[in-house]
């Protein structure tokens, strides 16, 4: 699910305290940002791989 949709999932929620769906949309951000690292990371892995066959 991208971050856009979850952020608006959360904002319709609710019974939910102003706290809980702050804290909600901080976890989604910061998988967000861990799913992009490692997206990054694989990236860069296979560039290497590439750069080393080329050599």
């Amino acid at each position: 699910m991208k971050l856009h949709d979850q952020q608006v999932e959360v904002d319709s929620l609710k019974g939910y305290s102003e706290g809980e769906i702050s804290a909600l949309k901080e976890q989604f951000e910061r998988s967000y940002e861990d799913q992009l690292k490692r997206i990054t990371e694989m990236g860069l892995m296979v560039d290497v791989d590439v750069l080393d066959r080329l050599s």
